[in-house]
């Protein structure tokens, strides 16, 4: 899998939601996040392919990418000047939309 960065807010969301998950069934935490490496894996190798909802301070496209079996979730991410594909959020689309917004530098 191509080189990414990850920023520990997402880091965080991620691993909270597969605690939730797990908690509601057990296996259902390694379910999500297994579908997070799929479509992430997806993500790096065409990371043009996302919906752009907004860009960075340097005007790097930010990028969605919708998980398909836990849809309300969403990976957003961007390309960095050196090429580095950065997950910014994993997003839950029914929470504050745009709690990740003080991330972007």
């Amino acid at each position: 899998m191509t080189r990414y960065r990850i920023l520990p807010p997402a880091k965080e969301e991620l691993r909270n939601a597969s605690r939730w998950y797990e908690e509601q069934r057990e296996g259902l935490g390694h379910v999500l996040l297994d579908e997070f490496e799929e479509r992430l894996g997806l993500a790096l190798e065409q990371p043009q392919a996302g919906t752009i909802v907004g860009v960075t301070a340097r005007g790097l496209p930010i990028r969605r990418h919708r998980l398909r079996r836990f849809a309300r979730y969403s990976i957003l991410m961007f390309v960095d000047e050196d090429g580095t594909p950065t997950v910014l959020a994993f997003s839950h689309s029914s929470r504050d939309p745009e709690h990740w917004k003080d991330r972007i530098r």
